[in-house]
């Protein structure tokens, strides 16, 4: 995905730790733990900031940026702001282009 996105060359790295959603989700110190050395492990390879992968690490954003000294990306909080920002400003998808309609609008209701 980072690839199909042209970020490739602005990664720093994945990191992982080791633990199933269910068991992030079951101990949250021990996941804040393991989060917080692999930021800081990412950190020493040049990220600048951490985003986080599992909808299980929901809730531990600021502790992880406490011990890791970076900013973390909660993909839930953000998932969530950005969809009230488009809600907010009355904003959608755009029908064009990449996500323009394969077939007529009026095609729909037949």
């Amino acid at each position: 995905m980072v690839r199909q996105y042209g970020l490739l060359e602005r990664l720093s790295s994945v990191e992982a730790i080791d633990l199933s959603v269910l068991d992030a989700e079951r101990d949250k110190q021990k996941t804040i733990k393991r989060l917080s050395a692999a930021a800081l492990n990412a950190k020493e390879k040049g990220a600048e900031v951490v985003i986080m992968g599992c909808a299980g690490m929901t809730g531990i954003r600021q502790d992880v940026e406490l011990a890791a000294g970076l900013p973390v990306l909660d993909p839930v909080q953000v998932g969530y702001a950005q969809l009230e920002l488009l809600v907010n400003l009355g904003l959608s998808t755009s029908k064009a282009g990449l996500y323009s309609f394969p077939y007529k609008k009026e095609s729909l209701f037949l």
